[in-house]
């Protein structure tokens, strides 16, 4: 991919990163970050992991697809804790 200079965001100390895609970037939650628009036909997704309290509870507009009931009754029983109010995804929702 070429470099090339941006100035697109109203930042300070912006540190652009031009990837490809299908390309992964992990950051600290608490990072300040945008993106650009999709531009592929494909669905851009984002994965959030984090530890919350045991009360707290996200509300979420599906129910959990087929596929995320099956991670998680094949999931160990040791990682079981983790995973209380585990939203999976449902990439056919649309908002």
């Amino acid at each position: 991919m070429e470099k090339r200079a941006y100035a697109g965001f109203d930042i300070p100390g912006l540190v652009p990163l031009f990837t490809n895609p299908g390309d992964m970037i992990v950051f600290a939650h608490r990072t300040y970050h945008g993106a650009f628009p999709n531009q592929i036909d494909e669905i851009r997704l984002s994965c959030a992991i984090g530890f919350r309290r045991r009360d707290h509870h996200i509300d979420i507009p599906w129910e959990v697809p087929d596929d995320g009931k099956q991670f998680l009754a094949d999931l160990p029983p040791h990682f079981q804790r983790y995973t209380h109010g585990y939203t999976s995804i449902d990439t056919a929702w649309r908002g």
